[in-house]
């Protein structure tokens, strides 16, 4: 089986901006975007593994899930054995 050749990303949204003919008030703007998005944003703690990330992102969805109340219970659950009352 072959394997797939990965696609780049398109270079377009990282143009530069002196061939750009724009305002001088919107090109400063583009360029502090740019440097903020250079520049890590220093965090606090640990960064966060793409698997716990993941996992997070996940439990978040089920959490949203069950408070709309689209989540349904366990199948398992349904079919539990109950002894019946009147046999005993």
């Amino acid at each position: 089986k072959r394997r797939r050749a990965r696609k780049h990303k398109s270079r377009k949204s990282l143009k530069d901006p002196s061939n750009d003919h724009t305002e001088p008030a919107e090109l400063e703007k583009q360029q502090s975007l740019l440097q903020e998005k250079s520049q890590p944003q220093p965090t606090d703690g640990p960064t966060i593994s793409r698997n716990k990330k993941r996992k997070l992102k996940k439990k978040q969805q089920m959490k949203r899930k069950k408070a709309a109340g689209l989540l349904t219970a366990a199948s398992g659950r349904n079919f539990m054995y109950q002894p019946e009352e009147g046999d005993s």
